[in-house]
């Protein structure tokens, strides 16, 4: 029986705890809502959008304010109210047994909440917008009346700027004006939202009509002051200049002028009409017209003293070239009848002649025009200047001909002074072969010594002809030059060789009783010498003696080396 109290008394606390909670987190709940109430009353609404706040209104602006006023009082107050009313009828229930069931009945609260919250913030951003464009408007009134003013006072004391678009620009601006007039009478009776519109279309007009006061001052300046002056200081250039006989390189230098004041013209009649894009455009292209065309007297004003400069030298120059390319080809003419010009030299030098004949054809036509004052000075300098280039490049091509065929006649008597060394040459060694008195000469020796003569021979034929060809006589005296000289050092090569051989014979006979093997070199070596194999009986007579006495061939081979430095010092 105790445990059964016990439990019911457990049960009753534990309730009594639920109940104590649920009434707690209801009463937070319900305090919360009921500050968001009091926030959307305390938004004051209802004043800001009774009939009295609706009475300075018309128009678009009434329309808006009115079914603001509507969405206020058909949604906002109603929920607020209702909400009130409920919240009310739930705190009366947290007190019993009704305060499990309220959490129902405080989510509907809640939702009524928030869609009140919800539809009077909407209300709200209309009316800040609202209150913006009013705002705005006001500063708009203010701002931009001074700004027309302003406009009209530049205008005024600025027309000179302006030249014919003046007028146009004083029409806009009345327009601007009395637009404006219009938004101030349209805010003024509160429709602000008609006057937001006129306020847009107004910037943007005013904007434009900025930009046309600023740019047109820009645009007009060189078309009133700099390009006239410009152009009539053309007009006369022009005139003097050919009353002093200058010629151009156009014809229609004048016409050109006048074109540039009907541009000028045109570029006036567009500005008059506020078109600016094409008056940028004829601006920079009268500038580029005007400057060009000063460039163009300028040109022929600085040509024509250079021009009288150098007709002068230029003649002289083709005279000197023309003079020196005749020479040039008689000396050619003398010199292909004693020698073999291998490089074209002729056919060069007559394609330059036909260059300095052009160069003179061109030259007597412009020497004419300067004297008849019928020349475009700068077109004549051109040429000279180019003529002075050829002539110039036409001189270096002369000089490295010339060159080339100076060293002909001197290269001849070197040839002959070298050819008449060889057969002096070739000459000695042969007396000074037979002076050796050897029993014979080796077959290799005695072909290479018969062909160097036939080379010699050879060579002394081509250089008797009645012309020479030097670059091939240069090619043989440098093949005879080397085959001489290879003479020479075989020639000697026998003469030591056979000479050597002896004496080491001579050396050798001390050995021969005692070393047969020295007896056996000796009469070997007699052999070979025999058949004017010198250089081989010397390798086996040597080699047997340094054999028998090492150090003996190189001793007496030193010594005989010696006493030849000697005699040949």
């Amino acid at each position: 029986m105790l445990q059964v109290l016990i439990g019911i008394i457990a049960i009753a606390v534990i309730v009594v705890i639920i109940f104590y909670v649920c009434q707690r987190r209801a009463m937070r709940v319900i305090t919360d809502l009921r500050a968001r109430l009091v926030a959307l009353e305390e938004a004051r609404l209802a004043r800001r959008l009774d009939d009295a706040s609706l009475a300075d209104l018309m128009g678009e602006s009434l329309k808006v304010f009115t079914a603001l006023q509507d969405d206020y009082l058909k949604k906002v107050a109603p929920a607020v109210d209702d909400a009130n009313e409920q919240l009310e009828e739930v705190s009366k229930n947290l007190n019993g047994i009704n305060v499990f069931t309220v959490t129902g009945q405080l989510n509907q609260v809640r939702e009524l909440v928030e869609e009140a919250e919800r539809q009077q913030k909407r209300v709200v951003d209309r009316l800040q917008k609202a209150d913006q464009k009013e705002e705005e408007q006001k500063k708009a009134t203010a701002t931009m009346g001074e700004q027309l003013g302003d406009f009209q006072k530049k205008l005024d004391d600025t027309a000179y700027q302006y030249g014919d678009a003046i007028r146009p620009l004083r029409s806009q601006l009345a327009d601007l004006q009395e637009q404006f007039t219009r938004f101030n009478e349209i805010a003024a009776k509160g429709d602000h939202e008609a006057a937001a519109e006129i306020l847009t279309d107004l910037k943007e007009k005013e904007a434009h009509f900025t930009k046309l006061a600023e740019e047109i001052p820009e645009l007009y300046k060189p078309l009133f002051t700099t390009f006239p002056d410009q152009i009539s200081e053309l007009r006369e250039g022009y005139r003097k200049l050919v009353a002093n006989h200058y010629r151009f390189p156009v014809n229609n230098l004048d016409d050109q002028i006048e074109g540039l004041e009907a541009q000028r013209q045109t570029a006036l009649d567009h500005i008059a009409a506020l078109s600016l894009a094409p008056v940028r455009v004829a601006n920079k292209s009268l500038e580029e017209k005007i400057d060009h065309l000063y460039d163009v007297m300028q040109n022929e004003m600085d040509a024509r003293p250079q021009v009288e400069k150098l007709v002068g030298v230029v003649g002289d120059h083709l005279d000197h070239a023309r003079q020196q390319n005749r020479e040039l080809m008689a000396e050619l003419d003398r010199l292909s009848e004693s020698y073999t010009l291998n490089h074209d030299e002729v056919a060069h030098t007559r394609e330059l002649e036909e260059q300095l004949k052009q160069i003179q054809k061109e030259y007597e036509k412009d020497q004419v025009a300067v004297n008849a004052q019928a020349a475009v000075a700068s077109q004549v300098l051109e040429r000279f200047m180019e003529d002075e280039k050829v002539l110039t490049a036409i001189e270096t091509q002369q000089k490295e001909i010339n060159d080339g065929v100076a060293y002909l006649s001197e290269d001849e008597q070197r040839a002959r002074k070298a050819l008449q060394r060889f057969v002096t040459t070739v000459r000695a060694t042969k007396r000074h072969v037979e002076t050796l008195n050897l029993p014979g000469l080796p077959q290799d020796y005695l072909d290479f010594f018969f062909l160097v003569s036939d080379e010699i021979s050879h060579l002394a034929k081509d250089m008797n002809q009645q012309r020479i060809d030097m670059e091939a006589i240069t090619k043989e005296l440098l093949k005879v030059q080397g085959d001489v000289s290879e003479l020479i050092d075989r020639t000697n090569k026998v003469r030591d060789s056979a000479e050597l051989t002896a004496r080491l014979m001579q050396y050798g006979l001390r050995f021969v009783d005692d070393n047969q093997e020295i007896d056996a070199a000796i009469t070997e070596a007699q052999k070979l010498y025999d058949r004017y194999e010198y250089e081989q009986s010397l390798e086996t007579i040597g080699a047997a003696l340094e054999k028998a006495e090492p150090g003996s061939f190189k001793r007496l081979e030193d010594n005989y080396y010696d006493e030849l430095d000697e005699e040949e010092s």
